[in-house]
């Protein structure tokens, strides 16, 4: 399932970081983010909620923001059916 999303930002036969190397997927993810929230100034972005699965170890949650868990619940659900909805998932 590695290639499920798009990395943000980044060409899809540009050089992108492995997906293994966690850190720097969510380094590319940051960048976008920071572009984004200087083109639209600040609290364009409310949250940000990361779901981290570890070989032999239960998934871990980390939130940024304004997160209440009921709401991290929904962003992470409104995640989950964007995904359902594709029709041609890429990397």
């Amino acid at each position: 399932m590695s290639n499920v999303v798009a990395l943000p930002g980044v060409a899809p036969d540009a050089v992108q970081p492995a997906l293994h190397d966690a850190p720097a997927v969510l380094r590319t993810i940051a960048a976008k983010l920071e572009a984004e929230a200087a083109a639209y100034g600040p609290g364009f972005i409310a949250r940000v909620v990361v779901v981290v699965r570890a070989s032999g170890r239960e998934p871990t949650v980390h939130a940024a923001g304004n997160c209440p868990p009921a709401q991290a619940f929904m962003d992470l659900h409104a995640g989950a059916q964007q995904l359902m909805n594709m029709r041609s998932p890429s990397r």
